[in-house]
This record gives C-alpha cells, sequence and structure tokens, in this order.
C-alpha cells in the first residue's frame, strides 16, 4: 500500500478548514462541470478555477475500451500458461461482486480487499482493489454516480490531492489511461537497449456490465470552449496479472531507487515512480536486477505535469509535489489560473 507524503498530509488537513467567504460573489465564467445519467434530466453542477479539459473531457475512449476488454475465452496465467481461467466465469464473479458491494459488505465471496481507502462504502463511489480468491488476477473496481463525479472529497485524500493538482480529475478518469499507458510504456521498453528484457508488465483489460450505464460529463468555461462533452462508463473494472511478490529480491534501498527513477525519468514520468510500484527481480544469467512494473496510470494526468521534469532522487520528487499541490491550492493568481486552461499538455496521452 502507498503512503502518502507527509507534506501533502499536511496541506489536505489545513485545506479541510480553509473554506471560501460565502459573502465572496460567484464569478459566472469560472469553468463548471455539470453530471447526468445519459438519458436522464437530473443534474448536479460544480463549479471550480482547477477544472481542465485535459485529462476531464480527453481521456474516455469508447473504441479503445471495447478493443480491449476482458475476453470470453481462455485466459493462461502469467506465470504458469498450462493453467487458464475463463473470461466468461471472471466475468461472472465480477457481476457477483458488484451485487454484494452494492450490498455495502464489507468482505466478498470470491475476492481479497487488497485496499479500500479511495472508496466510499456508504455513498457507493471510488476505487476498490481486490484480488480474486481462485484465479491469479487483481480487479480493480470504479464506481461513480452524477452525484459523486462531482464531489472530490467523498473518496478519500489521494482524491482531494488529484482534483487540486490534475486538472479536476479523479480516479475513475485516471482509470481509463491504465491500458493505452501500458501500451506506451511496453513500446518504449521495447525499442530501449537500456530497459529491454529488464522491465516486466502485467496484462489488463477493460470490463463493463453486461448493461453498462453512463454519466455524460458536460463542461461551460473550460479552455475557451463554450460547452463540452464526454462520458464514462458509471462502473467499469479492470483486470491484470497478479505480480508475484514472494520471490522478490533484496536490493539496497538506495540502488532500488535510483534503478526505478531512472526509468520514470526515461519515460518521462509517465508512471508514478514510488517504490511500492515496482517488485524487484534478478537475472542470474546476465547478473543483472530486473523490475516488475505494477501500476500503469498515467501520472502526468493525476498530478498535472505538463511538461518533461526530470527528477534527482525521491526526496526531491517529494518536494516538487508537495510545492505544487501547495501551489495548485493557495498560490495561482487569476493570471495563471487562466494560463492553465489554455496550455496544452506536453505529456497528454495520445490516442
Amino acid at each position: 500500500m502507498k503512503k502518502e507524503p507527509v507534506g501533502l498530509i499536511i496541506l489536505f488537513f489545513f485545506s479541510t478548514i480553509t473554506g471560501r467567504s460565502p459573502f465572496r460573489p460567484k464569478n459566472r465564467y469560472a469553468p463548471k462541470i455539470t453530471t447526468r445519467w445519459l438519458g436522464e434530466t437530473k443534474t448536479y453542477s460544480l463549479s471550480d478555477s482547477h477544472f481542465e479539459k485535459e485529462p476531464l473531457f480527453t481521456t474516455f475512449n469508447q473504441e479503445h475500451v471495447n478493443q480491449h476488454l476482458l475476453p470470453m475465452e481462455k485466459i493462461p496465467y502469467r506465470n504458469d500458461p498450462a493453467q487458464f481461467a475463463n473470461g466468461i466465469i471472471l466475468s461472472k464473479l465480477i457481476e457477483q461482486l458488484i451485487i454484494e458491494v452494492r450490498q455495502k459488505k464489507k468482505q466478498y465471496t470470491h475476492f481479497i480487499v487488497l485496499q479500500h481507502k479511495n472508496f466510499n462504502r456508504r455513498k457507493q463511489c471510488g476505487l476498490l482493489v481486490l484480488q480474486f480468491k481462485d484465479h491469479p488476477f487483481v480487479l480493480k473496481l470504479f464506481m461513480e454516480t452524477p452525484r459523486t463525479f462531482v464531489n472530490p472529497y467523498c473518496k478519500g485524500l489521494e482524491n482531494k490531492v488529484f482534483f487540486f493538482m490534475g486538472g479536476g480529475t479523479n480516479r475513475h478518469v485516471a482509470g481509463l489511461t491504465r491500458i493505452r499507458n501500458l501500451e506506451l510504456v511496453n513500446q518504449y521498453i521495447a525499442e530501449s537497449p537500456q530497459w529491454h528484457n529488464r522491465i516486466t508488465t502485467p496484462r489488463k483489460w477493460f470490463w463493463l456490465p453486461k448493461k453498462p450505464r453512463y454519466i455524460e460529463l458536460s463542461g461551460t468555461n473550460i479552455n475557451k470552449q463554450a460547452t463540452i462533452t464526454t462520458k464514462y462508463p458509471g462502473v467499469y473494472a479492470i483486470v491484470a496479472d497478479l505480480i508475484d511478490t514472494d520471490h522478490k529480491i533484496a536490493m539496497p534501498k538506495h540502488e532500488r531507487n535510483a534503478m526505478i527513477m531512472d526509468f520514470c525519468n526515461d519515460l518521462q514520468v509517465f508512471v508514478d515512480p514510488h517504490e511500492d510500484n515496482f517488485i524487484v527481480g534478478y537475472n542470474a544469467e546476465k547478473e543483472e536486477y530486473t523490475l516488475s512494473l505494477i501500476d500503469t496510470e498515467h501520472f502526468p494526468s493525476m498530478v498535472g505535469i505538463k511538461e518533461n521534469v526530470q527528477f534527482r532522487n525521491h526526496i526531491h520528487w517529494y518536494l516538487y509535489l508537495a510545492r505544487k499541490a501547495f501551489w495548485d491550492i493557495y498560490g495561482r493568481t487569476k493570471q495563471e489560473r487562466y494560463t492553465a486552461q489554455i496550455t496544452p499538455s506536453q505529456l497528454a496521452l495520445s490516442w
């Protein structure tokens, strides 16, 4: 489980007790998003200067999701291709899981909970990370409603951080970057003399319910556009190979972190450099350490990095994020808020 930088925790403690004066007039030209269930009329809205076109209105790609859905056929195990799971059975297990989640259960029949800090059981929203009990796969389950999508405060500390730093984004949005970003990472690894055969990644697939409901997202006064729209599935999941941690190799921490940061810098930090995001292995034949990458969220989208930044080490990285979080929350002038709206990201995902 990842540990949030102490600086960010302190910042957001103060952010929860600092509010906008109710007597301050509202800016009718402020960026605003409105949500509703697709095909229905009831709407929910939120105005905030942090909303930007990327990644809120550029992330969901229906064709990409459809091309990467969990196959309804035999899926060989990563570490034992002689064994396999049936995609139809996995899908039925996920459907049963959603029923149990909606019943607000804490334990589930076919899954082990790995992480729930970003999930609000009462409001039925956020991210649950689970492991299949009988198959070597991890499930990341994403749930939102139109009401909770416009509420950045009900899904844990990390979502508050990402909202302010990442143009109004959240885990639900970022989850849809994982597979496209994985493709880009794999392409880079294959073409890299330094990292080829030293970095391994899990397979990943999207999963949608049989009858998915979509949240329609509309924006006004965002990036000079009067109106902009997109949609998101209210419920979706990502199924990924379970990375074996039983045989991880001991490696001096400073060497491990240096190797991780070198890799992430080469990737323009397209993946989170947090050390828990990597499992260290060892190739005895080549006498070199290897890394298994776990999480493939597009990190620049999560924290609003728009141009290449190189980090000397993890301390430099933590301090950069802490400074950026403070400035994004408290330090932006009116001109800087406007500039953020019209400045495209050099690190945006390509489709």
